[in-house]
């Protein structure tokens, strides 16, 4: 195994953090696994995370080598038309990991909250997603109060827009309506045109 020069380990300056060891003038790398988590997002060729493997993997393949291995996790392995990624090895459905109580079962509203929801006549997101909004943030303050705060925990609440000009609204909305949230609100506008509002106590 040829050692790497230093000029090759730009890609791997995430490494020393982790190994905590002086890169001077060599590294010997014998073999290289990536694990990728939130994988449905990285396979765009203009990413910058894809390029990275790609030049990582290129440059192992000029000594000879390649990666090991690229292991690629994600609770959504579909395209945008729905199609699920042909290199897929195992698919567990969020159905059944909620069945298995891997995760939390989703708290619906009883009969008494659901009958209290309507969507008003308003062009306007938050006016037209009022009751909505109210409900979500009262579960919210409810399981703040219940569950997180005993156990010293962060509560986050989501919420997702449809557009950019909603999200924004929404996020103006809860910070000038709800003083817990002034200054507490996280908006995201993410490539996809999907766009969502956090809100973190």
């Amino acid at each position: 195994m040829k050692p790497f020069e230093i000029a090759f380990l730009s890609e791997f300056t995430v490494l020393r953090r982790y190994f905590h060891r002086s890169f001077k003038y060599k590294y010997f790398i014998i073999k290289l696994v990536i694990i990728n988590d939130e994988a449905h997002h990285i396979h765009d060729p203009s990413l910058a995370w894809f390029k990275s493997i790609q030049d990582i993997h290129n440059k192992l393949k000029q000594k000879e080598k390649c990666l090991s291995l690229q292991i690629d996790v994600t609770a959504t392995p579909k395209h945008n038309n729905g199609a699920i990624f042909v290199q897929t090895v195992s698919d567990y459905p969020l159905v059944e990991a909620i069945w298995q109580n891997v995760v939390k079962h989703p708290v619906l509203p009883d009969s008494a909250s659901r009958a209290k929801l309507s969507e008003r006549q308003s062009s306007r997101f938050t006016e037209k997603y009022a009751d909505y909004i109210l409900l979500g943030l009262e579960e919210w303050r409810k399981t703040c109060k219940e569950e997180h705060e005993k156990l010293g925990k962060k509560a986050i609440l989501f919420i997702m827009a449809d557009d950019t000009r909603n999200c924004d609204d929404l996020a103006a909305y809860l910070e000038n309506t709800y003083s817990e949230l002034k200054g507490a609100v996280l908006t995201i506008h993410t490539k996809n045109c999907i766009f969502q509002t956090y809100a973190a106590k």
